[in-house]
């Protein structure tokens, strides 16, 4: 059973206070999954957020193979226990830009991006707190973006 107290570690809520954690709960719901489950589709419109309370993804990213026209999917991440997924369709607010897919079976915890963006107007604080984290979250990966490409060419 999903708790604050059982979630309250995670980077995502950092500096978030008892009633903040509590608020951002009440936007969500726990869902499991199976592996093999397609839990987001590049290219969907959706502004849902998720974190993993168990489990693992991978995030994939449609591609075509060098001097070809053949599809491919290219892995970017696999994802664990604590680790969010669906935070650029959150913050954009359009076309998701990966696939995620279960590799194992799971839990996550999903964000209906909605309502979330609602508390958010309600409480600055709250939006404030939880956007910084998402920024911090995809400035390192940015930065591990930046290395693999540097150690690729």
């Amino acid at each position: 059973m999903l708790t604050r107290d059982s979630i309250a570690w995670l980077n995502l809520f950092r500096g978030l206070n008892k009633q903040e954690l509590e608020e951002v709960l009440a936007c969500g719901d726990e869902e499991g999954f199976l592996s093999g489950k397609l839990l987001l589709e590049e290219s969907a419109i959706s502004v849902d957020l998720f974190v993993i309370l168990d489990g693992k993804v991978s995030v994939e990213m449609a591609a075509t193979k060098p001097d070809t026209d053949d599809p491919m999917r290219t892995r970017l991440a696999t994802l664990t226990e604590g680790d969010v997924f669906g935070e650029v369709g959150f913050v954009e607010e359009k076309r998701r830009s990966a696939t995620v897919i279960a590799t194992t079976d799971g839990r996550v915890l999903r964000l209906n991006g909605d309502r979330l963006h609602g508390l958010f107007e309600r409480s600055a604080h709250t939006g404030y707190t939880l956007m910084r984290n998402i920024a911090t979250l995809l400035a390192h990966r940015l930065v591990d973006c930046n290395v693999r490409l540097r150690h690729a060419l």
